[in-house]
């Protein structure tokens, strides 16, 4: 999945419960590349890794991750208060 650049951009969300997360993964484009549900715990990351590991390619590594969360609608950060 690597470009002649040598940069992927993978964006994910993650919906979570009590006992699993619905993952995605989508590429810059916005085409979903993968969905799962996923266990809670080190299990759960070990295979979100592996699922990131699959898309980035043989040799790839990552720059970074940015975490962001879905704000709910009426929340505090959407009245200005912080």
């Amino acid at each position: 999945m690597l470009g002649t650049g040598g940069l992927v951009r993978l964006f994910g969300g993650d919906d979570w419960a009590e006992d699993h997360h619905d993952v995605e993964l989508m590429d810059a484009a916005g085409r979903v590349l993968a969905r799962r549900r996923l266990p809670e715990g080190v299990a759960g990351i070990a295979q979100l890794h592996a699922l990131i590991g699959e898309h980035l390619g043989e040799g790839a590594g990552a720059a970074g991750a940015l975490p962001a969360r879905r704000r709910e609608k009426n929340s505090r950060s959407d009245q200005g208060c912080n």
